[in-house]
């Protein structure tokens, strides 16, 4: 399944939270996600790519992601960047709510789960002068190349449980040029 928010709503800096329910941990080959795309025609990853939460084959581990490039332009072949962190996710992450969150800023960026802050890159170390507004896609996807294929043990139909949105613009905006 797949839904998203492209042409309908879309934000710069703030924080986003979604709160889900995954998939169990019979769910090999599934790959629930929650990113967060430009909203532009720029070519991946030229504006970021934001992945707020990703976790594969039911295991358990929640990724956050963000994804950037060196070189700007996309004819001059952009050198893919990025700077993720992970953490164990509560034994319950298939029967009870969990809100996986991010804060973008131009001065850096914050995955959290659960409130919790668990990676957020040393601001020295990405790319931070990004200014197109950001569409969220919230999806399930059941095989590619990071989770591989479904295994005979793997129970369908796989429940991805989204409660809500939300979306806080910042309070203030930054001044500071990067």
């Amino acid at each position: 399944g797949w839904l998203d928010t492209k042409d309908k709503f879309s934000g710069l800096f703030g924080r986003w939270e979604v709160r889900a329910r995954l998939p169990s941990k019979k769910s090999v080959g599934s790959w629930p996600a929650h990113w967060m795309m430009p909203d532009d025609k720029s070519c991946w990853p030229c504006h970021g790519e934001i992945d707020i939460m990703e976790m594969i084959n039911g295991d358990g581990i929640l990724h956050g992601t963000y994804h950037w490039c060196v070189n700007q332009t996309c004819g001059d072949g952009p050198q893919h960047l990025s700077s993720g962190g992970q953490t164990k996710m509560p034994s319950d992450w298939a029967s009870a709510w969990h809100e996986f969150g991010v804060e973008y800023s131009q001065s850096g960026i914050k995955f959290a789960l659960d409130g919790q802050v668990y990676h957020s890159p040393p601001s020295s170390s990405i790319f931070w002068a990004h200014t197109t507004p950001y569409y969220v896609i919230l999806n399930t996807a059941v095989g590619g190349p990071w989770p591989g294929p479904p295994s005979a043990n793997t129970t369908f139909p796989a429940y991805h449980q989204i409660d809500y949105v939300r979306v806080a613009a910042p309070t203030t905006v930054e001044s500071s040029a990067l």
